[in-house]
C-alpha cells in the first residue's frame, strides 16, 4: 500500500524545488539539528535569567503533643497548626564575569546550532540537485545515445548489403558491429546510471517507490536561489559572518570556547552578591478536656 501511494504522490511533475522542500521535511538530521537549535536556544535564555535568583518556599503542617497544667490538673492533648511562607532573593553584584562568560557561551553555542543547521540543509539541498539533474543529464544523454544507435545501425544494414554484393569488405562489417556494440554498451551504462540516480533521488526523499517523475524544464537560478539560507528570527543568534558557513561555526567555537576560559578564570576571583530573605508564618493552637492518660482498668494491688 505504501509504494502505491507513494507513485500516486509523485504522479504530478517533480520540480527542483519541491524535490528540496521534500528532502529537508523528511530528513531526521534536519529534524535533529532543528531541536538541537531550539534547546541552545532555551539554554541562552536560561543563562540570560540565571543572572537573578529567588527562592520562594511555603511549609505547612500540624502536631499533637501532651500537655501538663501547671495547676496540677489532668494532662490533656493539644494540637497546634502551623505555615510558613518564605522568600529569598539574591542578586549578584560582582561574580568576576562568570555571568557575562556564561551567556556568550551559551550565545556561541546557539549560533553555531544555527549554523549547524544551515549546512545541513544546504548538504541535502546540494545532493538533491546533484540527483536530480544527474538522471535528467542521463536521460537526455540517453536520447542522444539512441539516436545514434539508430543511426549506426542503419549504416551497418547498409554495409552489410554492401558487402553480401561484394562491394564492400567484410572487415568494415566487423567495424560497423564493433561500434554498435560499443553503442549498446553505452546506452546500458546511461541506464544504469539513470537508475542509480533516480535510486538516489528517491532515498533523499524517504520514498519507497522509485518512480520519479521530473519536470522537462530546468529553471533558471535567477528565478528561484535553491540554496538560499533562511533567515533567523532572533537577531543575538545571527552568525558573526555569512561569507561561508563553516568558516562562521568556526569563528562560533571559537567564541565558545574564549568565553569558557573567562568563565574558568572567573572561579578564581572574589564574588559579591546581595541577598534578601523576607517569611511570614503563623502558629494556631487548640486544647481539649480528653485525658491523654486514661486512669488504668485495675489496680495494682489486685494482682
Amino acid at each position: 500500500m505504501i509504494p502505491l501511494l507513494a507513485a500516486v504522490a509523485l504522479a504530478e511533475p517533480l520540480t527542483v524545488q519541491a524535490a528540496i522542500d521534500r528532502a529537508l521535511a523528511a530528513n531526521p538530521v534536519v529534524q535533529q539539528s532543528a531541536i538541537a537549535e531550539s534547546i541552545a536556544a532555551i539554554q541562552l535564555s536560561r543563562a540570560r535569567l540565571d543572572r537573578y535568583g529567588l527562592t520562594l518556599g511555603a511549609v505547612a503542617g500540624a502536631s499533637e503533643r501532651a500537655t501538663v497544667p501547671l495547676d496540677g490538673g489532668s494532662p490533656y492533648d493539644a494540637q497546634a497548626a502551623n505555615w510558613d511562607v518564605r522568600a529569598n532573593a539574591v542578586l549578584p553584584l560582582y561574580q568576576g564575569g562568570a555571568i557575562g562568560a556564561r551567556i556568550d557561551q551559551s550565545a556561541a553555542s546557539a549560533r553555531s546550532q544555527v549554523i549547524d543547521r544551515r549546512i545541513t540543509e544546504r548538504d541535502i539541498a546540494r545532493a538533491v540537485v546533484l540527483a536530480y539533474f544527474n538522471v535528467q543529464g542521463f536521460e537526455l544523454q540517453r536520447e542522444a545515445a539512441q539516436e545514434a544507435l539508430a543511426v549506426t545501425r542503419e549504416a551497418l544494414s547498409v554495409i552489410e548489403a554492401r558487402a553480401a554484393a561484394g562491394i564492400a569488405a567484410q572487415i568494415d562489417v566487423n567495424r560497423s558491429r564493433v561500434d554498435v556494440f560499443q553503442q549498446e554498451a553505452q546506452l546500458l551504462d546511461l541506464e544504469n546510471g539513470i537508475f542509480q540516480g533516480r535510486e538516489e533521488l528517491a532515498r533523499l526523499l524517504h520514498l519507497e517507490s522509485r518512480e520519479v517523475v521530473l519536470v522537462e524544464e530546468v529553471p533558471e537560478l535567477a528565478e528561484a536561489p535553491l540554496l538560499a539560507i533562511p533567515a533567523v528570527d532572533d537577531p543575538s543568534l545571527a552568525p558573526a559572518t555569512s561569507a561561508r558557513l563553516e568558516l562562521a561555526q568556526r569563528v562560533e567555537i571559537e567564541s565558545a570556547a574564549e568565553a569558557e576560559v573567562r568563565l574558568a578564570r572567573s572561579a578564581a576571583l572574589p564574588q559579591l552578591s546581595l541577598t534578601g530573605d523576607v517569611g511570614i508564618g503563623a502558629v494556631a493552637a487548640g486544647g481539649g478536656s480528653d485525658e491523654l492518660f486514661p486512669a488504668p482498668a485495675f489496680d495494682a494491688d489486685d494482682l
